[in-house]
């Protein structure tokens, strides 16, 4: 049974840079950690890791976590495109609501742009995907539902909704052994 144990251990945890992107996936698409969380992950993996193997100065480790962040952002932006070409009917809703016109009555070009772009942090050509790990992490409550933030927010986030729901109907897949094949899906 231990055998069997650290065999699924190794499979899904075993090794960082030999994970299933989709543990990854999983964590960015999670409003209350995206990209810091997986890089505090980073950090802490590669400095234990390391340490067994050769020592690393915190500035390597440090470099080393932000890469393998963008790396992991870089594969997800490919997921994302291959939603967006096989899901998207002419527009995402995202896209559209920033071509929303706000109408202001002085002739202040600069202020209305800044009104048009919503105030946030993101750059107008950036994606939805983008958008979303560009915003303030979520703050984390006990009974917080990712999906159920995900329903919320559909609206603006369309397809990265769509992602975190398939993906952790996904990940509860995996985690099921042949005792649990009666169990439901996840539902959103």
């Amino acid at each position: 049974m231990v055998k069997d144990m650290k065999t699924k251990y190794d499979k899904y945890w075993g090794a960082y840079n030999k994970m299933n992107d989709f543990m990854y996936f999983a964590v960015l698409l999670d409003p209350t950690t995206k990209s810091s969380f997986l890089l505090h992950a980073f950090k802490k993996m590669i400095g234990y890791m390391e340490v067994m193997e050769t020592p690393l100065t915190p500035a390597d480790i440090d470099i080393q976590a932000h890469q393998m962040v963008r790396e992991v952002e870089n594969r997800m932006e490919n997921l994302f495109m291959t939603y967006l070409k096989r899901f998207d009917n002419g527009g995402s809703s995202q896209q559209e609501a920033s071509q929303i016109v706000i109408d202001v009555n002085d002739d202040n070009d600069f202020f209305g742009d800044f009104l048009c772009t919503g105030g946030s942090n993101s750059d107008p050509t950036d994606n939805e995907l983008r958008t979303y790990l560009k915003e303030n992490i979520v703050n984390y409550k006990k009974d917080f539902s990712i999906l159920g933030w995900c329903r919320v927010n559909a609206i603006r986030f369309p397809t990265v909704a769509r992602m975190a729901k398939e993906i952790a109907q996904a990940l509860n897949m995996l985690d099921m052994d042949d005792n649990d094949m009666g169990k439901r899906p996840m539902e959103d």
